[in-house]
């Protein structure tokens, strides 16, 4: 795949960028809107597959971020999940925002 995001069509019909990442072949898939965003912010050109997730080493809170929080603006305490369990589908519909409840040990007594 070349160096440079494609604008394309996926098979839904729905708009899509490919974009490639550093340490494989194998482009990610995300809507135009939040291509846009992660290029205004400077991350296209610093993504990585990282196990189960596309992740960037230019964000300020980790050098192994995730780009699905990014896209979702995922707040601290709540994790982003992969609907269809494929890390190159960056897709906004694909991915979803849960947010984790911290039991308390004082609630149980």
């Amino acid at each position: 795949m070349p160096n440079t995001p494609i604008h394309s069509i996926d098979r839904d019909g729905q708009r899509i960028v490919l974009v490639p990442l550093n340490n494989t072949d194998r482009p990610v898939k995300m809507l135009p809107a939040d291509f846009e965003k992660i290029e205004e912010d400077g991350y296209v050109g610093h993504m990585y597959l990282n196990g189960n997730w596309v992740c960037t080493h230019t964000h300020p809170d980790s050098n192994n971020y995730p780009v699905g929080r990014i896209i979702t603006d995922a707040k601290p305490g709540q994790k982003v999940f992969n609907k269809a369990r494929d890390p190159f589908n960056l897709r906004r519909d694909n991915l979803r925002v849960i947010t984790i409840r911290k039991s308390s040990s004082a609630s149980r007594s």
